[in-house]
């Protein structure tokens, strides 16, 4: 899997996710080929599932529909690298978007706690975007 297309799900950020009670026609993962988002679990989720998963960085929350592609032990061996892909462009697009709200939210919060400076979610935007924007990963359909 390429590691550099996928997007890191802060773990500061609030994230919930759930194996879809309806399953939906499940498309062909390329993992070689695909990218989307790791997300550090509790749990293990069954490869190729459809997941809802809702992330709450701002209200109201955001949520989209994924596959997961990939649920590996981390090497602490507490929980699990969750990847999971989307397979439609809005959804993946939206996706990336909130991604960039999570790790500004991560940075406001990193920056007060290492610098002491307090940040508006918008002086912490332009800074975030002014530092990290440009390497941020884009995001591809399955």
């Amino acid at each position: 899997m390429q590691e550099q297309s996928f997007i890191h799900h802060p773990s500061a950020v609030p994230v919930k996710m759930v194996v879809s009670d309806s399953q939906f026609p499940l498309p062909t993962i390329q993992v070689a080929a695909s990218t989307g988002v790791y997300i550090h679990t509790a749990s293990s989720y069954p490869l190729n599932s459809c997941v809802e998963v809702e992330i709450n960085v701002q209200s109201p929350a955001f949520f989209a529909k994924g596959y997961i592609c990939s649920c590996e032990p981390v090497a602490d061996g507490i929980g699990y690298q969750t990847g999971v892909v989307f397979d439609c462009p809005e959804t993946a697009f939206a996706v990336r978007m909130i991604e960039q709200v999570c790790h500004i939210e991560q940075y406001r919060q990193q920056v007060c706690s290492t610098e002491g400076r307090e940040l508006s979610i918008d002086c912490a935007a332009a800074e975030w975007i002014t530092h990290h924007a440009a390497s941020f990963p884009e995001l591809h359909t399955i």
